[in-house]
């Protein structure tokens, strides 16, 4: 017979417990992680990781996961994220717009709070266009230098300024709404759950794509065009990008370019970050090679669709 000493439950490390946190999420395959599930499968209490963080939220936050639910939310936030949304939409957005990943928040929360969406939308706009701030002309900015100023701009200013370019690039004329950029992190070779929800959300009859029965050889028709998709994705390992040791393991890639595709969305961009596994210097290599590469997209005059 063999003896073995069970988990010292005692002195439990900081560190110990973010690390279990990050285990159930990864069993999961989850970004989050809720009391219920880590009552099921995790070491430790729940009443424990409270205690020793404050708050379930503050201890999932640590753990660099997302809060499964977020508190007394000022309604500076929630009109933030609504202006988010708006400028990535290029218009105003509807009531089946506000979801995640699209929005931070759901529309429930905005009727909660506000009493109903309509209402949620009217005190978003009284917001950004009270204090009787106007935006400046573009003539009267042209060639000024000022003062430095804060980097962060008032939201309300943002969206007054937003508002009379017309929510376009003054430089080079792109919509917000005409470049998508997703991070995604690898789950299993593939998408995470929440991002084939968004895709499902998207991907909708008479909205992306129309469907004639009477045409025999291409019933589906993409309604989306002129649009460009950037993807960047985290990967344990390295090697999932074409040609690399593990690119025939990767179903994320075609999978992506399938669905786009079938709504009209061919020109889509790939990014990787490997080695998140692995850490250290393996890690720092690839997240430089990222980066230098988002900056080489970013610089090149072609990466607007035209």
């Amino acid at each position: 017979m063999r003896f073995e000493l069970s988990h010292d439950r005692r002195n439990i490390s900081d560190e110990d417990l973010l690390s279990d946190l990050r285990r159930v999420a990864s069993e999961q395959s989850e970004q989050q992680v809720k009391q219920r599930a880590y009552k099921d499968h995790g070491k430790y209490g729940v009443t424990t990781v409270i205690r020793r963080f404050g708050s379930w939220n503050a201890a999932v936050e640590a753990a660099g996961l997302e809060a499964t639910v977020e508190r007394n939310i000022p309604d500076e936030k929630l009109f933030s994220a609504l202006y988010d949304l708006w400028v990535s939409l290029g218009r105003q957005p509807s009531y089946s717009d506000v979801q995640k990943p699209a929005c931070l928040f759901h529309v429930a929360t905005y009727e909660r709070r506000f009493g109903s969406w309509r209402q949620a939308l009217e005190a978003f706009v009284s917001y950004a266009n009270s204090e009787d701030m106007a935006a400046p002309a573009a003539a009267e900015t042209a060639g000024i230098v000022s003062r430095r100023s804060s980097r962060c701009p008032d939201l309300r200013l943002r969206f007054k300024v937003l508002q009379r370019d017309r929510f376009c690039c003054c430089a080079c004329g792109a919509s917000p709404s005409v470049i998508l950029v997703i991070g995604l992190p690898m789950y299993n070779f593939g998408a995470p759950s929440s991002f084939k929800a968004y895709i499902d959300q998207i991907v909708r009859i008479r909205r992306t794509f129309d469907f004639d029965p009477d045409d025999q050889d291409q019933p589906y028709k993409p309604l989306v065009h002129d649009k460009r998709v950037f993807v960047i994705v985290a990967t344990g390992d390295s090697g999932y990008e074409s040609g690399g040791r593990f690119a025939e393991l990767n179903h994320l890639d075609p999978h992506l370019r399938t669905i786009f595709g079938f709504i009209g969305v061919t020109n889509l961009t790939f990014v990787y970050v490997g080695n998140d596994e692995f850490g250290g210097e393996r890690l720092a290599n690839s997240l430089l090679n990222a980066r230098a590469r988002i900056v080489e997209l970013a610089s090149a005059p072609s990466r607007l669709p035209h």
